[in-house]
């Protein structure tokens, strides 16, 4: 009888583009929710290209992600504004199974942090 195994072999060693969003990537942050949760993950707005885009360019979402050294989202991070005021909650946070061990969680919540330095510092003013 073969056995179901939820291990997979992890990437090689590389370095990792950890940025905020860009442009041509909403549909990768689908991709990479629906590779580690399947269809099971509690917020369905993040398997929609067009829903991601329109809350990270309402400012409602501020999302990070990481990158492979080809170009391929392996994470994805999010400050959660909804009300727009100056609070902000760190959510969403995965990485695909074959990039994990990396410490891409810290990376991408570090410049999560440096952006939302950013915006309390303006809302101060």
């Amino acid at each position: 009888m073969k056995r179901y195994s939820n291990r997979v072999e992890l990437a090689p060693p590389q370095n990792y583009d950890i940025h905020t969003i860009r442009e041509n990537e909403y549909a990768q942050v689908a991709k990479c929710i629906y590779k580690v949760y399947g269809y099971s993950y509690p917020n369905e707005d993040l398997y929609y290209p067009e829903k991601i885009k329109l809350l990270n360019k309402a400012g409602k979402l501020i999302s990070v992600i990481a990158t492979d050294e080809k170009g391929q989202e392996v994470g994805h991070y999010t400050l959660e504004r909804y009300d727009l005021g100056h609070i902000a909650e760190t959510a969403q946070a995965i990485v695909i199974p074959q990039h994990r061990k990396r410490e891409l969680i810290e990376k991408m919540r570090a410049k999560l942090e440096q952006i939302e330095i950013r915006l309390m510092s303006l809302n101060m003013k």
